[in-house]
């Protein structure tokens, strides 16, 4: 009986967590928009997004539509950006994220938060306000530049989640 009970609840509070994860939003970096111009030197191997191998030092520009899984008004407050950013010392490349709230009638925006990697980590968080969405009024979108000034340095954005 005991067991039969402990079972039972360790199910509820499993779906529980399976329910709260399901209101985040993530993307992994080869499915954003890549700018026309970063077409020709940008490259993806799984979920990665990254310069090719053409010796290109310009920087890649991607754009990442931000969708609303909840209602109109998540209590989010976290980006979280996982990338790769060389090793101990390389300070040649850099991942640069931007998470934008767009206003429909203006077309303007308001950065809600912004990050940049740190040499030899693999993973960063912004915060913002938990008031900060409302995709009622609001459009909301991450934009992303990889940059290096070394063709052996090859920075790579993994995923981005909010939560």
């Amino acid at each position: 009986m005991k067991l039969g009970l402990r079972l039972c609840l360790a199910l509820v509070l499993a779906l529980s967590a399976s329910v709260v994860a399901a209101n985040d939003w993530t993307a992994v970096g080869a499915t954003g928009t890549v700018y026309t111009g970063s077409l020709s030197y940008t490259s993806n191997l799984g979920p990665e997004l990254f310069h090719d191998a053409s010796g290109s030092l310009s920087t890649i520009y991607a754009t990442f539509n931000v969708t609303n899984t909840t209602d109109d008004t998540p209590s989010w407050t976290t980006l979280t950006v996982h990338y790769y950013d060389g090793a101990p010392g390389a300070s040649s490349g850099s991942v640069t994220v931007y998470l934008l709230r767009v206003t429909p009638s203006t077309g303007g925006t308001t950065t809600l938060c912004s990050l940049t990697s740190t040499d030899n980590t693999n993973s960063k968080t912004c915060t913002f306000s938990s008031s900060s969405f409302d995709f009622s009024q609001y459009a909301y979108y991450a934009a992303v530049l990889i940059s290096r000034s070394s063709t052996s340095a090859f920075p790579r954005l993994r995923t981005l989640r909010i939560d």
